[in-house]
C-alpha cells in the first residue's frame, strides 16, 4: 500500500541529497517550495524545523500530518427549508 502524501511548505532550502532521502526528485528546493511527501518524511522535516510548522505546536503538526478531506457541498435536501426559500 502506498503511503499517503501530505503537503508542506519549506522554511529552509532543501538540498538535492536530502530531497532524495525523503522520496522527492533529486534536485534543490528553495525556501517556500510547496512539496508533497509521505507522512514520515513530512514528520522528519517538521521535527528539524525545515517546514513552516512549529514542531512544538502539536495541534499544528497533527493538522499537517492528518489533513481532513474537504466536506462535500450540502445538497438541496439537507438545507433548512428557510435557506432553500421554503417556509
Amino acid at each position: 500500500m502506498a503511503e499517503d502524501k501530505v503537503k508542506i511548505t519549506l522554511a529552509h532550502p532543501l538540498s538535492a541529497e536530502h530531497a532524495e532521502r525523503i522520496g522527492l526528485e533529486k534536485r534543490d528546493y528553495p525556501v517556500r517550495s510547496k512539496i508533497s511527501v509521505g507522512r514520515d518524511g513530512a514528520d522528519r522535516l517538521i521535527a528539524v524545523g525545515y517546514a513552516t510548522v512549529d514542531p512544538e505546536d502539536l495541534d499544528a503538526v497533527a493538522a499537517v500530518l492528518n489533513p481532513q478531506p474537504p466536506e462535500p457541498p450540502a445538497s438541496e435536501e439537507s438545507k433548512p427549508a428557510v435557506a432553500a426559500g421554503r417556509r
